[in-house]
């Protein structure tokens, strides 16, 4: 399963979004360190890649890992755990894509709600949130290793036509 697709945010790039694989491991764990302070372990990510409850999608562009995103899925529920774009491919319309993607794939497959957790301090990730129909609904106090809170959103599917 993947999707393809030309003009990306008019800047007339191809790319396209298939399931992260084993392979992707060096480009995945590459963007995560450049994107998070405290990032995942190879280990931790190659788990999201093949453990059987876990989904994750990658965005390539001209045969390169550009974006990723893993979650859990289980029953009714999906949790998105790591969610990232590479840092020189920001601001392109890339993050939205992979995350309607995902809530798409999800709807598909009879999940009702998608969860996640986002740094208080992250207001581009909590803005790209909200614009695909998340909404805050709790805080996670001193969640992060710095101590810093999560804002803990959702995005309700069930009512979607």
């Amino acid at each position: 399963m993947g999707i393809s697709g030309n003009d990306l945010v008019g800047a007339g790039v191809s790319f396209r979004i298939r399931e992260a694989e084993p392979a992707d491991l060096k480009e995945i764990y590459s963007i995560e360190k450049r994107s998070f302070s405290d990032p995942w372990t190879p280990s931790q990510i190659l788990f999201e890649i093949v453990y059987r409850y876990s989904k994750g999608f990658v965005i390539e562009i001209e045969g390169r890992v550009v974006a990723f995103i893993f979650a859990m899925i289980v029953s009714d529920e999906a949790h998105i755990g790591d969610f990232a774009v590479d840092p020189d491919f920001r601001r392109r319309g890339l993050g939205e894509k992979l995350l309607r993607y995902f809530l798409d794939f999800a709807k598909e497959r009879g999940v009702k709600r998608v969860v996640l957790e986002v740094r208080k301090s992250n207001l581009p990730a909590r803005g790209l949130y909200e614009k695909c129909g998340f909404r805050e609904v709790g805080v996670r106090k001193r969640y992060y290793k710095n101590g810093e809170d999560a804002i803990v959103m959702e995005r309700v599917l069930e009512n979607e036509g």
